[in-house]
């Protein structure tokens, strides 16, 4: 693995640890405000959707433990695997 992708992979554990704490504040601070954020249930763009459907994630969910499968990077691409 190579050091930049090793940095990456870092960073999006650390969204997970955020995401799976519903800390908004700190997921914000990690947004580009051009984000896009694609799953299973979402497919949204730009840091105000994305925001709006973590809060709608928190607001209906009691408990969040992302657990990562997989981290896989290409350049600036990222694809997690991971149950929820």
């Amino acid at each position: 693995m190579e050091q930049q992708d090793a940095v990456i992979e870092n960073k999006v554990r650390d969204y997970f640890t955020a995401f799976g704490n519903k800390d908004d504040q700190t997921l914000c601070k990690m947004f580009d405000s051009d984000i896009h954020l694609i799953d299973s249930h979402v497919n949204c763009r730009g840091i105000v959707e994305v925001l709006q459907a973590n809060e709608t994630i928190f607001a209906n969910c009691l408990r969040i433990t992302p657990i990562i499968d997989d981290i896989l990077v290409d350049g600036n691409d990222v694809c997690a695997i991971l149950d929820i």
